[in-house]
């Protein structure tokens, strides 16, 4: 279409940086996520282990003290002690919030985006691609991040502080294994999620896929496991490879018979996959033939 008005002129104002659009997608979507009533119960909640391991640590940690008010010591000192089995533990069962977390909000994150037809609208301005990606995916990332390495290494730091002494230099790796791990485990589910999202048009249908991509592989690793005789078929089961990552890094015995190589392998393999899928599904346009 010919455009006979010529009085288009350049921007001449102040142009925000591409960081600062970035911003944009994660801030209105906060808004809409913690406008729901369940999302921000859930939310709350999976803050509950991290306080409740806090106040062992501390109960563990004041042995002496406590005895003073007429606590036993010797049931006091049967609890666990900070060590990489019980940051093992917290780091799984926070990974269990992050992911009913992103189950129920993960579907709602592109889907509306492309159904809607507000794709176009978002590139149209000076939005690239890569940055609607990596806006989306900042919404669950930081989300996950808040429930799983922050509290995690606020539980790691007050261990230090209570053991006092060597004791941070000396498991400097726990802190290296949260932070990792869990950076690890948030990276592959929010790419995921986003992947599956672009695909599946209804919110019921997303978390349908999601399930069946976490229940199916692995049943069909298990049963290359019994039929060749081997455990490279939980490469197929993402947990089991967060399991193997995480215990490794962490320096505690798992019960998942999976390298660290073959856990690595597997997380990167599903991230590439999603990666590849959006790069696919995001267009401004669509064909129909």
């Amino acid at each position: 279409m010919s455009v006979f008005d010529r009085q288009y002129q350049v921007w001449e104002g102040e142009r925000t940086t591409p960081f600062t659009r970035l911003l944009i997608l994660p801030r209105y979507a906060f808004r809409d996520i913690f406008s729901s009533r369940l999302f921000t119960a859930l939310f709350t909640a999976s803050f509950g282990p991290t306080i409740i391991a806090s106040l062992l640590i501390w109960v563990r940690n004041n042995v002496s003290l406590l005895e003073k008010f007429g606590l036993k010591g010797a049931a006091i000192a049967d609890l666990p002690t900070a060590d990489g089995r019980v940051f093992l533990f917290m780091m799984f069962l926070q990974l269990w919030f992050a992911a009913i977390l992103t189950f129920i909000q993960g579907p709602a994150l592109v889907s509306p985006d492309l159904v809607n037809g507000a794709l176009p609208l978002y590139l149209s301005r000076p939005v690239t691609r890569t940055q609607y990606v990596l806006g989306k995916f900042l919404v669950l990332a930081i989300l996950l991040s808040l429930i799983t390495w922050i509290p995690l290494s606020y539980l790691f730091f007050l261990q230090a502080s209570l053991a006092g002494g060597s004791w941070l230099f000396e498991n400097l790796r726990l802190l290296f294994g949260i932070v990792f791990g869990s950076l690890l485990a948030v990276a592959v589910l929010s790419i995921a999620a986003l992947a599956i999202s672009a695909y599946a048009k209804a919110k019921a249908l997303a978390r349908a896929l999601a399930a069946g991509l976490l229940i199916i592989p692995s049943g069909f690793g298990e049963v290359l496991n019994e039929a060749l005789d081997t455990h490279w078929g939980r490469m197929l089961n993402v947990v089991a490879s967060l399991e193997s990552v995480s215990a490794t890094l962490l320096g505690v015995p798992h019960r998942v018979e999976l390298p660290l190589a073959g856990g690595l392998a597997s997380l990167v393999f599903v991230g590439i996959v999603s990666l590849l899928l959006l790069n696919r599904r995001l267009r401004a346009f669509e064909v129909v033939r």
